[in-house]
């Protein structure tokens, strides 16, 4: 049996889909095309559908009004050992 596991991050984002708002800024924006829609009638919000293809540039967690996408947890604890 096939099971399809969820991406709700990459090794540098993290994305709530309960906050997502639909807006697609960050579809939009990402360079990378890491992110894609969910857009069915009732059921809309933004999806990592390419996780590998993330780069961390932040752009998407930066143009987010609903702040549905954050660092991850792993990023923020390698930016705290850096700094």
């Amino acid at each position: 049996m096939l099971h399809r596991i969820p991406h709700h991050s990459t090794k540098y984002i993290s994305l709530d889909t309960r906050l997502c708002q639909a807006c697609w800024k960050c579809v939009e924006t990402c360079p990378n095309g890491v992110l894609d829609k969910v857009n069915l009638p009732f059921h809309k919000h933004a999806r990592i559908s390419w996780p590998d293809n993330c780069k961390g540039c932040q752009k998407c967690v930066r143009v987010c009004p609903e702040k549905a996408i954050t660092l991850s947890q792993t990023n923020i604890h390698h930016n705290k050992e850096i700094a």
